[in-house]
């Protein structure tokens, strides 16, 4: 090996270590000065604001009949934007293996399909909305 390598294997593990140990003293900073203790300490507006919003009162939970019954909604409203996609792409094999799910909640289900067909903002989505609300009548 020549002096050139040699020089090489030895300074860059060097190098490395050196800018190690510069990263580490560095993160640590420069001292903290000292207190003076003729000065009170005054809590921080943060500090301060967790304070009062611990202090307001948390809000009632539902009964658990609403809480049923808004899933339950929630349960078929996912299911009947199922079934609206599988119509609005005329996947027919999906639109029917969703109906007879959404026929057991019939009720709830054509009340969504008449609020989407109040709601439509296009002709394409009126025209499946009405294919929808056809199908679950």
């Amino acid at each position: 090996m020549d002096s050139r390598t040699r020089f090489f294997l030895w300074a860059v593990p060097l190098a490395g270590m050196l800018v190690l140990v510069a990263a580490l003293t560095s993160r640590r900073g420069p001292g903290v000065p000292a207190e003076s203790k003729a000065t009170p300490r005054t809590p921080s507006a943060p500090a301060a604001a967790l304070v009062s919003a611990s202090a307001a009162p948390r809000p009632q939970a539902a009964p658990e009949k609403t809480v049923a019954a808004e899933s339950e909604v929630a349960r078929v409203r996912s299911t009947y934007q199922n079934y609206r996609t599988a119509v609005a792409t005329g996947n027919t094999t999906l639109a029917k293996a969703i109906l007879p799910v959404l026929t057991k909640d019939r009720g709830v289900a054509v009340r969504l399909a008449e609020e989407d067909l109040a709601q439509a903002p296009s002709d394409f989505d009126r025209t499946v909305a009405r294919k929808v609300l056809e199908g679950l009548r």
